[in-house]
Formats: structure tokens, C-alpha cells, sequence
């Protein structure tokens, strides 16, 4: 609605930033009579009247090709926030990067690559639809006494997550945190983790209710990405590559002072 009274007061241009984009599960039918809600939002945000769309680490990549040419699209990647406040806190040597799933293999790549640290790969195993029977990590080498580093694009109910954690710890891992994205935490989902003493760091690109009752929660903003991004379009300029570049977000960062 905001879209449309925008496009029709003549605005020359009309730019959509959501941090956390809904319905980007449901991208495929994987039923007949079952709809496509990620086509049906694509589809609506256009005809509304946004020309460019701003997001932050959507669930499937291919989102882009759900919005018409017309329409630019870009993707800010919070692994560059991550990575920083893990080295941070953590010595990259101890640090073992491990997806939830083999959907998310090439994002935990990127993030392994910019620590310098070793990652894993997950396997799971349904019983049911978002059930998990079974998770194992594979490792070429020994999870003893590592710090396991679970990074994702969302936590929903947790149940994937907190089974990947259960068999690193089991495995001998000293700590176990995970690095996710959106925190839609639904159900038990924060009780869960807390009570198996998982540390969660997330953005802030969905508010967490009761997040002081929660100290195994921290928070990082998404400010620093979105202001930066929407500074470089209203200079007509491509969002920064610092903003997608491990290195050069650190030399950036300091040379700023941040």
C-alpha cells in the first residue's frame, strides 16, 4: 500500500529493504494443489510499484530470478558481521565451521574461508516434515576440545540445530555456537537453546520478544550494512564490495575507527 500511494505522487524511484523476507520457504510445490507464496510476494511488491529490492541473506539465492528485469535486486551478506565478531572473541584456530544442512554448505565455505578456519559437512536424516530424525557431522579430523561454529540463514523451531549441537558436543566439542541470520525462533525455540546451553549470535532483522530474558542471545545490528547500501544507491554508485569482502569490511572498519 505504501508502494502504490508512493508510485502514483510520481516518485522517481521506489527501493523495498526487508531484512528478513517472509515466505521464502515456500518456493516450489512439492504437492499438487500446494501454492508458491515466494512468487506470489515477488509478484505483489512489483505491481505495488517497487522498482529495487533490498534483502538480507534470503532463504534461496534464486530468489532474484522470482522478480522481473526491471526489477534490481540486492543481497547483503551479514557473514562479514559474523566473521568480525567471531575473531573478536574466539581464535580462529580453535573454530570449526559446520552447516545445518547441505543447503547451506556454500555459505559456511565462505565464512570458513574468511576466518582461515576448517569447516564440516552436515547429513540429516526426517522422519516427517520439519522433524529431524537423525544429524551427523562429517569432519576430516577431530572435533575434541573445538569451538563448533553452526551457520545458517534462519532458526525456526531450532530442532536441526540443536541436534548438529548434541552430536558436536558428543563428539567432544568444548562449546558450540551458532551463527543464524533471521531469528524467527517460534515455539520452544529459545527455551531449547538455552536450556542446552547453546550461545545464539543473530541480527536484528526480526524482533526477539523478551530478548534480556535470554543472555545465551546476542544481537548484532544490520545498521551498519543497510546504511552503508543505501548510501551508495542514492549516490548512484553499486553497493561497496567491503560490504561483501571479508578483508576489506576490516580494513574499512578501521580505518573508520568502528
Amino acid at each position: 500500500i505504501i508502494n502504490n500511494a508512493l508510485r502514483i505522487s510520481s516518485t522517481g524511484g521506489i527501493t523495498n529493504i526487508l531484512p528478513f523476507m517472509p515466505y521464502l520457504r515456500g518456493d516450489k510445490k512439492s504437492q499438487s494443489g500446494e501454492p508458491i507464496p515466494a512468487k506470489v510476494m515477488a509478484k505483489m511488491t512489483e505491481a505495488s510499484g517497487a522498482n529495487r529490492i533490498i534483502t538480507v541473506f534470503p532463504h534461496f539465492p534464486q530468489i532474484h530470478g522470482f522478480y522481473d528485469d526491471a526489477t534490481m535486486f540486492d543481497v547483503l551478506d551479514p557473514r562479514v558481521l559474523f566473521a568480525d565478531w567471531l575473531l573478536d572473541n574466539y581464535d580462529s584456530k580453535d573454530l570449526v565451521i559446520v552447516p545445518t544442512d547441505a543447503n547451506s554448505t556454500a555459505a559456511v565455505e565462505k565464512l570458513a574461508t574468511d576466518l582461515h578456519a576448517p569447516h564440516a559437512a552436515t547429513t540429516k536424516r526426517r522422519d516427517a516434515p520439519g522433524s529431524v530424525k537423525e544429524t551427523r557431522i562429517t569432519f576430516d579430523g577431530s572435533l575434541e576440545n573445538k569451538v563448533i561454529v553452526i551457520y545458517d540463514d534462519m532458526i525456526d523451531t531450532g530442532g536441526s540445530l540443536i541436534k548438529c549441537a548434541n552430536y558436536a558436543k558428543k563428539a567432544g566439542a568444548k562449546e558450540v555456537l551458532a551463527c543464524i541470520a533471521h531469528p524467527i525462533l517460534s515455539c520452544d525455540a529459545k527455551e531449547n537453546l538455552a536450556k542446552n546451553n547453546i550461545r545464539l549470535v543473530t541480527t536484528d532483522s526480526i524482533l526477539i520478544p523478551e530478548k534480556e530474558k535470554y543472555p545465551n542471545i546476542t544481537v548484532l545490528s544490520l545498521g551498519y550494512l543497510i546504511a552503508e547500501s543505501i548510501n551508495c544507491i542514492t549516490s548512484g554508485n553499486p553497493i561497496h564490495q567491503h560490504l561483501y569482502n571479508f578483508e576489506e569490511f576490516r580494513k574499512v572498519k578501521k580505518a573508520r575507527g568502528l
